[in-house]
């Protein structure tokens, strides 16, 4: 493993730590938490070094703290981050596609920012008892509620919190969360019964484990996995469904489908709903009308060239 500092803006020590394979690899950048005031060394390193073991090009992100945490210096110190890496990615072997962000406290209050109104976009994004409402502004008067800017190009979320965390309420998760569900976003999320702020990776060297429920530490492996899924073996996409694709598609939800006549009628063409289905019942609506395509086309017995067929008469289409 090389370990190399790179100082990003003296005046304000802000610094990126990288732990670099020397093969192409995905990026995860380490955010961590420490109210705006420092930066959480048991968020930072530690952290990082368990992604580097699980095959990521990983870095922790010093940002501006304490007289220089004014908004949106933290956020500008991100992408100025982004930026470097962007120019070193060949002589780093970055494969900046797979940028992970993964944040803590107010450090995933910055991931989310970066999630939802930067210009620079991670692929995913991992948030661990984060900050995200109101909330935020008693330690950085100047940093923005998120709960609001989430939008149809935030990345896919994982989050975890405790639930008796006193130190950031997981009403913060739960109302981000909300958001990620009125624009589809792909999440996953774990609550645990109880365990302390600023737990990290769980880890007998960074935490009591006699404060911890015994689940806490699995937020990391399952990050992972989670990762794996939607990065590798691609399982799921950013979105739950097709509606936000350029064109229609299977995966469409008959909502969506239906706001097009001649989508609508494709889908009439199509499907032939079980006797006790149909459009015009209301109840049937309700639950038919959330439902994608393909999902009823699984139901139809339909051969694979049949239903090749119906998608290219739908990307034909433009949203």
């Amino acid at each position: 493993m090389e370990k190399e500092v790179i100082i990003l803006n003296e005046e304000r020590d802000v610094s990126l730590s990288a732990y670099l394979h020397q093969e192409y690899k995905p990026v995860v950048i380490v955010i961590p938490g420490g109210a705006y005031q420092y930066c959480s060394l048991r968020e930072g390193e530690p952290v990082a070094l368990e992604y580097f073991k699980a095959g990521y090009n990983s870095f922790v992100l010093n940002y501006s703290i304490n007289v220089n945490n004014t908004w949106p210096n933290p956020l500008s110190d991100y992408e100025k981050a982004y930026e470097y890496l962007l120019n070193k990615k060949e002589e780093y072997k970055l494969d900046l596609s797979k940028l992970i962000l993964v944040g803590f406290s107010a450090g995933g209050h910055l991931a989310a920012a970066a999630s939802t109104i930067s210009n620079y976009k991670p692929a995913a994004t991992i948030l661990a008892y984060p900050a995200l409402n109101e909330g935020i502004k008693l330690c950085n008067e100047s940093a923005p509620s998120l709960i609001d800017k989430v939008n149809i190009n935030t990345p896919p979320i994982f989050i975890c919190a405790s639930r008796s965390d006193n130190v950031v309420d997981v009403r913060n998760s739960i109302e981000f969360i909300n958001e990620l569900c009125k624009y589809d976003i792909s999440f996953e999320a774990h609550f645990y019964a109880y365990g302390p702020h600023g737990y990290s990776t769980g880890k007998e060297d960074v935490v009591e484990q006699d404060l911890l429920c015994s689940r806490n530490k699995n937020w990391l492996k399952d990050s992972l996995a989670w990762l794996n899924d939607l990065l590798v073996e691609k399982k799921f996409k950013a979105h739950i469904n097709g509606n936000y694709e350029e064109y229609y598609n299977i995966d469409c939800t008959l909502n969506k489908l239906f706001e097009n006549e001649e989508t609508k009628q494709i889908v009439l063409d199509s499907i032939k709903l079980e006797q006790g289905w149909n459009f015009n019942n209301s109840l049937n609506q309700t639950i038919l009308m959330n439902t994608k395509l393909s999902d009823l086309l699984k139901q139809q017995h339909l051969s694979s060239k049949q239903i090749e067929d119906i998608e290219t008469q739908l990307n034909k289409i433009k949203i």
